[in-house]
């Protein structure tokens, strides 16, 4: 009765979450990201560089209580492209990264970054596999 679930299309696989109950609204990305990649042609890199950013549009400005997004280390230099976006285009309290792999170096690398530096307080640092967190 006061469940309240949308989603998005993924630029991957599945679908993007955004789950809204008892006055808490959270987001799971899912594969939904920037998905940049070295060697891409100029077609792939335009068609999901437009995918992105449409689904985003949907969420443009929406408030979180808690986000789960994409920083994958595997996307080399881009891995940080998604997860900025998303934090540049949405008011998010609490942002986990997820898909980085067990690479758990890829989150305070990001943190060290010049563009994280206005929201690196709202993200999670992850150390450990099967870490909790008291939010």
């Amino acid at each position: 009765e006061n469940l309240f679930i949308r989603t998005l299309k993924s630029t991957d696989e599945g679908v993007a979450f955004i789950v809204e109950t008892e006055g808490v609204k959270l987001y799971h990305a899912g594969d939904l990201n920037w998905w940049s990649w070295k060697g891409e042609s100029e077609e792939e890199y335009n068609d999901m560089t437009k995918r992105f950013k449409e689904e985003m549009k949907k969420i443009q400005g929406e408030h979180f209580d808690v986000a789960f997004v994409p920083l994958d280390y595997r996307q080399e230099d881009r891995f940080w492209w998604g997860f900025d976006y998303f934090m540049r285009n949405t008011d998010s309290d609490k942002v986990f990264p997820m898909h980085f792999w067990n690479h758990y170096s890829i989150i305070k690398k990001f943190l060290k970054m010049d563009c994280a530096q206005e929201y690196k307080d709202k993200i999670m640092v992850i150390t450990k596999k099967e870490e909790s967190f008291n939010i």
